[in-house]
């Protein structure tokens, strides 16, 4: 009887200690997960600042080429001006000329 109650006490002994490694190897997995989680969570967050701060440069580059577009319209409709001015003074030059001759 002892034998066989040392026998059971062995087995009990083995499926507790066979318990505990399952458990330590359950552990071990679930800190390597959590690293990897913490891993990622830092990754992305070093993305949406990367992605924030090239939004914001979009936002620059956007807002100086529209402030070169009105220059540019700016300076076309001077041109423009200008252009006309010199035609009326060449047609009155013109006129003149012809009035003269």
């Amino acid at each position: 009887a002892t034998l066989k109650l040392n026998r059971v006490v062995k087995d009990l002994q083995n499926q507790v200690k066979s318990k505990e490694n399952e458990l330590e190897t359950a552990l071990e997995s679930l800190r390597h997960k959590h690293e990897h989680n913490d891993e990622l969570k830092a990754k992305l967050h070093e993305l949406r600042s990367q992605k924030a701060k090239e939004s914001r440069h979009a936002q620059s580059l956007l807002k100086s080429a529209e402030s070169r577009v009105k220059t540019a319209e700016s300076r076309a409709e001077t041109a423009e001006s200008r252009a006309e001015a010199f035609k009326s003074r060449a047609s009155k030059a013109e006129s003149r000329n012809s009035n003269l001759s």
